[in-house]
């Protein structure tokens, strides 16, 4: 064998060796410092986010767009599902056991809020600024929905008095300061006047949303298990059930634009955790690779981030 050929042989070793499949599709794997579950991220900016790690209490953080992740924080190793912050400095995340903890320095350090319920698991937080915020879930005793509600930064939460119905409550986003949506069971919950009030909007058929995301006041998707994915045009009032690629639990989706779109989720019956769409959900393909559970699609200002099981963050800059 000639040397040309042997250099020519270690060359494509290596592009197969570093580019990886979902490389080739635009997501690039990303450092990081840990191997534990990781459950849900948020960005406040281009440079600034934290992930939080699912059962273990690991909180990371970037300040530089997501290029290297560290340990910002350790706390007791319980189940924490979403994290939200208004600012570098102020942020709130909750979790198992009534949890609803809040950050003034960053993420550095974190003070419990005043729940107390052992029987509330949170699933949902979002504040609408940096006094009055939700925080949603279910009461795991009775198996009901619970929705708390803060309106002093999160140290003390009262349970708002009306009945909201299903079991639980897991994903909530507001499109502006009027239209926001909450979604869980087989109900999307809708407001248009900042969460005053909120309108409850069976889905029509059996499911178990996990994840919502609305591009506006009226176009958005919800996705579950066994496969759920369901697209409204109403602004939540009434789904459509869309065609089934897949068995999987889906737990989270995101519409870049009104065609692109990607989705989520578990590999736990068949192979095929991110699919992609290119118009407007009619079909969607698997984007090529080889990837564990994924839990969570969340955007920054200029890309698109995934975080899953084992360590796993991709990333991909978006094009709009």
């Amino acid at each position: 064998m000639t040397r040309r050929r042997v250099v020519s042989l270690c060359c494509a070793f290596l592009l197969l060796a570093f580019c990886s499949p979902a490389q080739f599709e635009g997501w690039r794997k990303i450092h990081s410092p840990v191997s534990d579950h990781l459950h849900n991220a948020f960005f406040i900016d281009e440079e600034w986010g934290w992930i939080i790690s699912y059962g273990t209490g690991l909180i990371l953080h970037t300040d530089d767009g997501g290029d290297r992740w560290r340990v910002q924080a350790r706390l007791e190793p319980l189940f924490y599902e979403s994290l939200y912050f208004v600012d570098k400095k102020r942020g709130w995340l909750c979790g198992e056991r009534g949890k609803v903890l809040r950050t003034r320095d960053g993420g550095r350090t974190w003070l419990d809020g005043e729940v107390k319920r052992d029987d509330i698991a949170f699933y949902g937080i979002y504040f609408y600024n940096d006094r009055r915020g939700f925080a949603v879930g279910f009461d795991v005793n009775n198996r009901h929905a619970v929705f708390f509600e803060s309106h002093d930064g999160g140290a003390r939460w009262e349970e708002r008095s009306e009945s909201f119905p299903g079991t639980g409550y897991e994903s909530i986003q507001f499109v502006d300061d009027s239209f926001g949506f909450i979604g869980g069971g087989r109900h999307v919950l809708t407001t248009s006047d900042g969460g005053e009030t909120w309108s409850a909007h069976d889905v029509g058929v059996e499911a178990v949303i996990r994840g919502i995301h609305f591009l506006d006041r009226n176009i958005g998707w919800a996705v579950g298990h066994d496969g759920l994915v369901l697209r409204s045009s109403d602004g939540g009032k009434i789904w459509e059930k869309q065609e089934s690629f897949t068995k999987n639990r889906l737990r989270s989706v995101h519409f870049v634009t009104r065609k692109e779109g990607f989705i989520v989720g578990d590999e736990d019956k068949e192979e095929g955790t991110l699919w992609q769409t290119l118009d407007g959900g009619r079909t969607w393909k698997r984007v090529a690779g080889t990837y564990p559970d994924l839990h969570r699609l969340v955007r920054s200002p200029e890309a698109l981030w995934i975080v899953g099981k084992s360590g796993t963050v991709l990333s991909q800059r978006t094009r709009s």
